[in-house]
């Protein structure tokens, strides 16, 4: 029987390798099996073609559609589709979980739920907004229990679980024009508190930002560890 896990929601990865290992294919302990998660943002059924099915096409071509992301419905499943076949094959090697639930219908409270397994309005996350103020410190997190059984842990990507003050930056960006790199996404270079960077709370590594969005050409938002990084290109 063919199995596997197909996670939810992205881009923000949870990445824990058997002990102090690298992360292999397969585990060189069978009683440690490497474990990856993986968190996609934004992610529409359009970009699972094992559920185009539960596409309504008339219903979707009711729905206003902001003039940047307008275009012709089937060549953008069809585009959608072809950018993400190891998802697709995922699904065809595993088990679909079509009946699955999350913790909240936004990012950040949807991934405290994730590292926590409690639902985040117990712990003051209600919005994206409240993600700002990072997931209690007294509350320990998934990968701290990873750690705690004997796993290397890391955060790839997007964590918008640390307390944040957008208003502070690094020294090297000083006014509003250089925080900002697109019109959707407020691309601040935040500083978390002391306590809240991803290597405070169970994770061994970590190349992450901490904002909810933020474009990644000559980004000034990215983190390695509790360091800012220059990211020249991509």
């Amino acid at each position: 029987m063919k199995r596997s896990l197909l996670s939810q929601c992205l881009l923000s990865a949870l990445v824990v390798g058997a002990a102090a290992q690298p992360v292999y294919a397969h585990s060189q302990d069978p009683q440690k099996p490497n474990v990856l998660v993986i968190v996609m943002d934004d992610l529409g059924t359009g970009q699972l073609d094992f559920a185009i099915d539960s596409l309504d096409k008339n219903e979707l071509s009711k729905r206003p559609v902001a003039a940047r992301y307008q275009g012709d419905l089937d060549k953008m499943i069809d585009a959608a589709q072809r950018a993400m076949p190891n998802v697709s094959k995922l699904a065809a090697t595993g088990v679909k979980m079509t009946n699955a639930f999350v913790a909240h219908p936004v990012c950040g409270p949807s991934r405290a739920g994730i590292l926590t397994g409690r639902y985040p309005a117990s712990f003051g996350i209600y919005s994206n907004d409240d993600s700002f103020n990072g997931i209690p410190l007294d509350v320990k997190l998934l990968p701290a229990l990873f750690q705690e059984n004997g796993y290397a842990t890391a955060n790839i990507g997007k964590y918008h679980n640390a307390r944040v003050n957008k208003d502070r930056k690094i020294g090297r960006i000083t006014k509003p024009d250089d925080v900002k790199t697109r019109d959707y996404h407020d691309n601040f270079s935040s500083v978390p508190d002391k306590g809240y960077f991803p290597t405070d709370r169970g994770f061994d590594h970590s190349y992450s930002y901490f904002v909810s969005g933020a474009a990644l050409w000559n980004s000034p938002a990215l983190w390695r560890n509790d360091k800012p990084i220059e990211a020249p290109g991509y």
